[in-house]
């Protein structure tokens, strides 16, 4: 019978025909019954009462809540656990990732470019990695930077 009827709904669209097309769509809803869902409490007993469905998916939420919290603490702890073993950047590390940068892009508030710190050669590269440094061992930001 549905296959009929999705042939019959196929047809009226490839034919353009809009008023039969949503006439077998509409018949198509008509005939669709709901089915009834049962709800069971963690114990496996049916649930009848709404207070007590609507408990239960409030346990359900929380439990679920509860274990994604869970899972994200965990996640959190070991992303901390594996950023106490990062060792400072070196010196060769920073110089690598200079001369990676692109050339012509828009300059920052500091109105610096890239191709300023590509070329001003050692005293510049120096004074960058000591601020590196320095930010690693406070941990923080200079302020001018917030």
């Amino acid at each position: 019978m549905w296959n009929k009827k999705i042939e019959e709904i196929k047809v009226a669209n490839i034919k353009k025909n809009v008023r039969k097309f949503y006439k077998e769509v509409k018949e198509t809803s008509k005939e669709y019954q709901q089915q009834n869902i049962i709800y069971k409490d963690d114990k496996r007993k049916i649930l009848t009462e709404a207070k007590d469905i609507l408990l239960r998916w409030q346990q359900y939420f929380h439990c679920l809540l509860e274990n994604e919290l869970q899972a994200q603490e965990k996640n959190e702890n070991e992303n901390i656990e594996e950023l106490e073993h990062i060792d400072k950047t070196t010196y060769e590390e920073m110089i690598e990732v200079i001369s990676k940068m692109k050339n012509g892009k828009a300059l920052g508030i500091d109105n610096i470019t890239v191709e300023l710190i590509k070329n001003g050669g050692t005293e510049i590269l120096q004074r960058i990695f000591d601020l590196l440094l320095q930010i690693w061992d406070q941990e923080r930001m200079p302020d001018e930077w917030e």
